[in-house]
C-alpha cells in the first residue's frame, strides 16, 4: 500500500493564475505563429509542477521530489530505518509581490507538516501537509504505527 501527498507548489502562490493566463494566451496566439505555443508550455509547467512525497508502507521507502508538468516524477528514494523519527512542525510561508504601480500583495499561509528526521535529528524530507493540528496529530500517530517509528518532540 502507498499514499501520495501533494505538498506545495514550487513557485509563488500566484503561479496557477499566471499559468492559466499563459496557457490561454499561448493557444490564442498560436493561430498567428506556432512559436507562441512556447507560452502554453511555460504555463503548463507553472500550473501543474508540484512537490510530493509518496510513502510505501510494505517496502518501507519514501519517494520525495517534484512532479514536473504534473506527470513526470523527479524524486529521491529514502529507505526508512528504525533510528529515524517523525516530527510535527508548524510552517508559515509568506510571499510579497509588487505590481507595476508599486502596489504590494502579501499572501500568507500556515499549515502543519510531518517531517522525517534522521538519527541525528536532521530534517530529511517533508511527508504530509495538514490544515489543522488535530488532523496532523492523527496522521502522525497513523504513520507512527504503520512505519514503526518514534515521534520526536
Amino acid at each position: 500500500m502507498k499514499t501520495i501527498h501533494k505538498l506545495d507548489s514550487i513557485f509563488a502562490p500566484l503561479d496557477n493564475s499566471l499559468g492559466i493566463v499563459l496557457i490561454i494566451s499561448g493557444i490564442a496566439a498560436s493561430f498567428h505563429t506556432l512559436s507562441a505555443l512556447f507560452l502554453s508550455v511555460v504555463g503548463i509547467f507553472l500550473t501543474f509542477t508540484k512537490s510530493f512525497s509518496t510513502i510505501y508502507f510494505e517496502k518501507k521507502i519514501i519517494k520525495s521530489g517534484i512532479l514536473l508538468f504534473g506527470i513526470i516524477p523527479y524524486a529521491k528514494v529514502i529507505d526508512i530505518q528504525d533510528s529515524m523519527k517523525l516530527k510535527l512542525i508548524k510552517k508559515h510561508s509568506g510571499f510579497r509581490m509588487y505590481s507595476r504601480s508599486n502596489r504590494q500583495l502579501d499572501v500568507h499561509s500556515s499549515d502543519f507538516r510531518i517531517i522525517l528526521l534522521n538519527s541525528k535529528n536532521n530534517k530529511l524530507v517533508e511527508l504530509t501537509k495538514n490544515a489543522t493540528q488535530e488532523a496532523a496529530q492523527k496522521e502522525i500517530f497513523n504513520l507512527k504505527t504503520k512505519l514503526n517509528l518514534q515521534i520526536c518532540t
